[in-house]
């Protein structure tokens, strides 16, 4: 079940980096590949927070549907009151902190909401990355993205080279020789799943075969979101080092291939992206 949450999350990183080197920031194809990838990380933390649950011991049926109403309660009302609520609490601590010279303080009353979150998550039996990710999606929003985003940047060129580094060591070269096949296989849903399951409907509701066909590429990579469920899972003993190295390669493939892919059909769909790198 972990390797199939490692699946539902779409890399948005990726996916909106492509679109915006590809110069298509505002059109149709754009809004529908980046909205769905972000409808699709926010799925990935349920399962994600439903697969914790599960692997923590054996569950009845009851059981497992509180689990997925607790999951899906938290992920809305958590990024509901968020986005209301607690958003305005902090935009008015920056306010106030901006006359007080301290510029960062309403960055660090939302840091420590996303604390929060984490704990309440792991409090109730969800993973703490699921609480975490509903408190940035909350803040996503914000009038002060743009500031929190400047905040981060300080944080992210601290923690992000630690976070893909640590990933890596624990990575065995030999596990993806031995489940070589397994890999490709696996890589092979990854790509199919998406472009089928995404294409088809983005075409039933009107776009073009090209635009679909888009779609459903654009939604093919995972790298960040697969990448800490699949560590969440090797760290905490539900998964081996060698399914975990398996789920790398396949973050790694996809990530690699979807941006030339995409291109292509973009091209094919009358796009156009001449002008672009």
């Amino acid at each position: 079940m972990f390797v199939g949450a490692t699946l539902v999350a779409t890399s948005v990183a990726v996916t909106a980096t492509v679109i915006s080197e590809l110069g298509l920031i505002g059109k149709p194809v754009a809004y529908a590949i980046v909205g769905a990838a972000v409808v699709d990380d926010i799925l990935g933390m349920v399962v994600l927070g439903i697969s914790k649950g599960i692997s923590a011991g054996t569950i009845d049926s009851s059981g497992l549907i509180m689990l997925v109403t607790g999951a899906v309660l938290f992920v809305s009302v958590g990024a509901w009151v968020g986005s209301k609520l607690l958003v305005r609490i902090v935009f008015d601590v920056q306010i106030s902190g901006y006359r007080r010279k301290l510029p960062l303080s309403g960055f660090t009353l939302a840091l420590a909401i996303a604390f929060l979150y984490a704990f309440v998550a792991e409090l109730i039996g969800i993973s703490a990355i699921v609480g975490a990710f509903v408190a940035g999606t909350a803040f996503s929003g914000s009038a002060l993205r743009d500031g929190f985003r400047k905040g981060m940047q300080y944080l992210e060129a601290l923690f992000v080279p630690l976070f893909f580094v640590s990933l890596g060591v624990v990575v065995n070269v030999v596990d993806m020789v031995d489940t070589f096949w397994f890999m490709v296989a696996l890589t092979a849903v990854a790509f199919a799943t998406k472009i089928i399951g995404c294409g088809i409907p983005a075409k039933l509701v009107g776009m073009s075969s090209w635009d679909s066909l888009a779609v459903g590429i654009g939604m093919t990579p995972r790298l960040e979101i697969a990448l800490i469920i699949a560590y969440y899972g090797l760290s905490t003993g539900i998964i081996g080092a060698d399914l975990y190295s398996v789920v790398v390669a396949m973050g790694l493939l996809t990530a690699v291939f979807s941006p030339p892919l995409l291109k292509w059909a973009l091209k094919k769909g009358g796009h156009d992206i001449t002008a672009v790198g």
